[in-house]
This record gives C-alpha cells, structure tokens and sequence, in this order.
C-alpha cells in the first residue's frame, strides 16, 4: 500500500475548511498547515507562527458588519495506521468574543484515545447554572465535559457554522445551506469508509442483507 504525504493531505485539508468558512460566514480567510515541532503531526489552524499551535487566534464572525464573535479552529493531523489516510489526531473549536480566545463561550474538544477517562469528543459551555452548582458546588459548569458521541461521528465544523447562522450569530452568504450539506456529506463519506476498513465483516454482512432484501422485492 502506497504511503502519502501528510503535509500534502494537510494542505488540502486547510483550504477544505478555509473554502468552507469563505462560502459561509466567512470572507478571505486562509487555514495554514504548520509542522509540529518534534513530533509527526500537522497542525491546521488559522495562525502558523505562534509557538503554542494547540490554541490560535480566532477567525472574525461578523454579524451586521460586526466581528461579535471570533472562531478558533486548531486541528492536529497524521497518517493513519497504514500511512495513507489523513487522521485527526485532536482537535479545538471554540468560540469567543476576543480573537485572543478570552471571553470564550463554548469549545468543542477532539482527542483521539483520550486517556483521562472522558470521553474523547466533548462540549464545554463557558457558563453559569444555579442547578448545576448546587448538584456540583465544587465543579464549573465549563469544567464538564458533556459528550457529543463518539470519535467516528463527532460534531463537525459544519455543524458550528450552521449553529451560528440559525441562531442569528452570523450572517450566511448565498448558498450557505447547499455548501454545508455538500461538505457534510463529504466528512461522512470518508467515516463511513473508515469504518468499513476497521469493520468489513459488518459491512458485507449489511451489503449482503441489501442484496437478499432487493432479490425478494424482484422476485415479487
């Protein structure tokens, strides 16, 4: 099996999500693809010069001509077992006031065989809840980790993009909604067939069900 290039892969990664920003909430944005010191791992993000690449600036959100909110998107990327698939290794979305990252408001965070004992996709709300500090006085609301199913299906960009035109966060360019179906479609496609690569007795087993199921109904 032919190895790939990672740093290629990651490339074309940034500018998937820098062209999916651009034709939604975004104008001119570019996501670069930096090297990880040391290690194996691109990172794609908004900023390649920091030294701290798991936390950049934030994207502007504009609203009404106004940058209300700022987007912070950091994903940490490498070869999959066979060295010829792009894997997200972790990943950051959060979203803030400041494009420092203060007066954060939520974060979505990716890490794969997280080893803490939470789960490896999960929300965090930057907020206050009277029912939660009485349930848990010694433990913040933005300190629990609130899964959003597992590391396969995870929540996507797509799905923070469609959160902040819905709820009138941002300002959807034209087209907006046949963008994110087409880009979600992609990100499923390439799970699903992950999936069948670590599960093809699974996948055999449903294609051969489909065959008996559309062999009866012609058979009617």
């Amino acid at each position: 099996m032919a190895k790939s290039d990672l740093h290629s892969l990651a490339r074309d990664f940034a500018a998937r999500l820098s062209n999916l920003l651009n034709k939604t909430v975004c104008n001119g944005i570019r996501l670069n693809a930096s090297v990880e010191p040391g290690t194996a791992v691109v990172v794609v993000s908004n900023e390649s010069k920091r030294q701290d690449l798991a936390r950049t600036a934030g994207v502007p959100i504009c609203h009404r001509g106004k940058a209300k909110l700022h987007l912070t998107i950091s994903v940490r990327l490498a070869l999959d077992d066979f060295s010829e698939y792009l894997m997200v290794v972790s990943s950051v979305m959060a979203l803030s006031r400041a494009a420092d990252g203060s007066g954060e408001l939520l974060h979505y965070d990716y890490e794969r065989h997280k080893e803490d004992g939470y789960t490896e996709a999960h929300l965090h709300v930057c907020a206050c809840s009277d029912e939660w500090s009485a349930l848990l006085p010694d433990t913040p609301l933005k300190k629990l980790h609130l899964p959003v199913g597992g590391w396969r299906f995870r929540p996507t960009l797509e799905d923070v993009i469609e959160f902040l035109i819905v709820e009138g966060l941002a300002e959807g360019r034209a087209g907006w909604q046949e963008v994110l179906d087409q880009s979600r479609l992609e990100f499923q496609m390439i799970q699903l067939r992950a999936a069948i690569r670590r599960h093809p007795d699974v996948a055999r087993e449903a294609l051969a069900k489909l065959e008996k199921e559309e062999q009866a109904k012609l058979a009617q």
